[in-house]
């Protein structure tokens, strides 16, 4: 995938920006100065450019320059807190694909970038949007990544999961997810960490009804979870949902998925096998099997949609 490049003296925008750009599952890389980004870059033209117009030294309109006249036609978009008359349209005719101007709102800064970068380098550079998918009973379910503005259907969805369905999941009977533990599953960081969640909407209201994540362990490993809500259980949820993940971990380069599954977790058991996951027992817990799949890049996912996980850990 195409990466966004930041580039912007002050460390806390520049983090900011990556914060929010990362939950939007966008490859992100920040520099403090053109000079830097013009080094560690080099002559891509792939992905776009977000620099703050005021930088000391070789400023934003500088670098936009640069790159034109050496032919890279990367999208760039100058950000600046003092647009000053005229200055939007000096910006354009100098090749920039927009202005965006300080301070930011989470979710129009992202509209924004979207509108002006175009539609092709958006794709490029995102993962999977939302898609609609069909259950081999007929149902529709959408299939998308996690927002931070999901916390409350997330917490719905944690609160309406049956004891053992919390326990398959969990390993313990948690009643609901603190704050900190929402704050940690509803903002993801690719490609360290991701979340995809089913929803369905009922009464105009979206509801989760299912959500797979990873997280990594180790530059090549990540540890999955999934876990599916007990009415929609057995028809194929979580098929979609681990398949979704297996294709976003192999993007991302991840190497093999990992997961801990409960012994009696039968449901899951079956399918992991379905899907090709290699199963072990634990050396030390008899009531623990080690589920792991390696994610060759020419290897596609096998499966008929019709098991389910209930649950599997991971953080």
């Amino acid at each position: 995938m195409e990466t966004v490049y930041i580039v912007d003296a002050d460390a806390a925008i520049r983090d900011a920006l990556t914060t929010l750009l990362e939950s939007y599952y966008l490859p992100v890389k920040a520099y403090d100065d053109s000079d830097s980004f013009l080094r560690a870059v080099g002559s891509t033209s792939k992905g776009c450019v977000l620099v703050e117009a005021e930088l000391p030294g070789l400023n934003g309109m500088g670098l936009l320059r640069k790159l034109r006249n050496n032919g890279n036609t990367i999208p760039v978009v100058l950000l600046t807190s003092n647009a000053k008359p005229g200055f939007i349209e000096r910006a354009e005719r100098a090749g920039a694909a927009g202005v965006l101007e300080k301070p930011f709102v989470g979710d129009e800064l992202v509209n924004q970038l979207q509108a002006l970068v175009g539609h092709d380098t958006w794709t490029r550079m995102t993962l999977p949007h939302a898609s609609d998918e069909t259950l081999s009973d007929g149902a529709r379910i959408t299939i998308r990544p996690i927002r931070p503005r999901d916390r409350l259907i997330e917490q719905a969805f944690v609160r309406s999961l049956s004891p053992m369905s919390k326990h398959y999941r969990f390993f313990s009977g948690i009643a609901e997810l603190s704050d900190h533990m929402l704050d940690k599953f509803t903002h993801t960081h690719y490609p360290g960490n991701v979340a995809i969640i089913a929803t369905i909407m009922d009464n105009d209201a979206e509801e989760e009804i299912g959500v797979s994540r990873y997280a990594m362990t180790s530059e090549l490993t990540a540890e999955f979870a999934v876990a599916v809500a007990d009415a929609w259980q057995g028809r194929g949820v979580a098929t979609h949902l681990l398949q979704r993940l297996m294709t976003i971990a192999r993007q991302a380069g991840i190497a093999e998925l990992v997961g801990i599954v409960l012994r009696d977790n039968r449901e899951m058991m079956a399918l992991a096998r379905q899907l090709g996951f290699a199963l072990r027992r634990d050396d030390y817990d008899a009531s623990i099997v080690h589920a792991s799949k390696k994610l060759a890049p020419d290897v596609g996912e096998v499966g008929d949609n019709k098991h389910t996980i209930a649950s599997a850990s991971a953080n």
